[in-house]
């Protein structure tokens, strides 16, 4: 007989628990690898959500940076329209009869008389070395933008007159501040060409109340 004592039995049964032990501590549990195995599908569901989320947002965003571009076009358009228009509505005629621009009723007496109209000058060339002479001077310092410095030296190149500044073509301004050292556009942004038909037509208030007494109220 292989066992014959009772102390053998013991150590039978002993070997026997302690294998028993080992191998319940050693096989895998199965409702634990359930229990991970569901954590991880519902951590990688979740991450799936977000992830949806985030992308239907950033979607969103795109879209409605879409809009305000769009928006921002169409504003902007609006602004050219209206600098264009205003631009039109304020440039001094060019070609047409040296008349003045219109004056407020409230300029002139009811009962002034009508002044004839005034031939107009012949317009200036952008020939620095063919502008016009004359004898007559107008004192152009009236106008906003012209000091004394400055009218000397447009006297130097032959423009006199109220007239003359009047009739001046945009070409001829480019010309006429490339002359001076004026900066581009300075002509146009003071508006010599009305101011000078205001003063030549003899609209003292109209011009005062429009742009002021002169280079002394810039």
């Amino acid at each position: 007989m292989l066992f014959t004592t009772s102390e053998q039995f013991v150590v039978l049964a002993v070997v026997l628990l302690a294998g028993w032990l080992i191998g319940f501590a050693s096989a895998p549990n199965a409702s634990r690898a359930k229990r991970r195995a569901r954590a991880q599908t519902d951590s990688f569901a979740a991450y799936r959500r977000d992830a949806e989320d985030k992308l239907r947002a950033a979607q969103q965003r795109g879209a409605d940076l879409k809009d305000e571009l769009a928006t921002l076009r169409a504003d902007h358009a609006d602004a050219e329209r209206t600098i264009a228009r205003l631009r039109a509505t304020t440039a001094p005629r060019v070609g047409a009869e040296a008349d003045g621009p219109a004056v407020p009723a409230a300029a002139e007496p009811i009962d002034a008389p009508i002044a004839p109209p005034v031939a107009p000058p012949a317009p200036l060339p952008t020939s620095p070395r063919a502008w016009p002479a004359g004898t007559a001077r107008d004192d152009l310092t009236r106008l906003r933008g012209i000091d004394g410095l400055l009218a000397t030296r447009l006297f130097s190149l032959g423009v006199m007159r109220f007239a003359d500044i009047e009739r001046l073509s945009d070409e001829d301004e480019m010309a006429l501040e490339q002359r001076l050292a004026l900066p581009v556009g300075t002509i146009a942004r003071d508006q010599w060409r009305a101011q000078a038909a205001l003063l030549r037509a003899g609209a003292e208030d109209a011009h005062s109340a429009r742009f002021g007494t002169g280079l002394a109220d810039d």
